[in-house]
């Protein structure tokens, strides 16, 4: 699996060069009111919302997975590499939303 997401990405330009190729990927918690949110629950911080997988560049997200409240900070990260590393950009629409 992570030796096809490195091919992919070294097709794309990103290596295999001397510099190393960096995906910064980080989930934050996206905080809603009301009852009746689909996919929202309480998580680790006892706050009911969504727990989104976020790809951020130059300070702006260009791609994001939605994911319920209660998911690990982890779950899902493969894909989203995946993702991430086949688009011939970096930028991937939010199909996955």
């Amino acid at each position: 699996m992570i030796g096809e997401t490195l091919r992919r990405a070294w097709a794309f330009g990103a290596g295999p060069g001397t510099g190393r190729l960096v995906v910064d990927v980080d989930s934050t918690i996206c905080q809603v009111e009301g009852h009746q949110k689909q996919g929202a629950a309480f998580g680790y911080t006892k706050v009911l919302g969504y727990h989104p997988l976020l790809r951020a560049d130059t300070g702006e997200v260009v791609h994001a997975r939605m994911r319920k409240g209660s998911a690990n900070t982890a779950r899902g990260t493969r894909r989203f590499l995946d993702e991430v590393v086949a688009a011939p950009t970096g930028l991937v629409p939010p199909a996955s939303w």
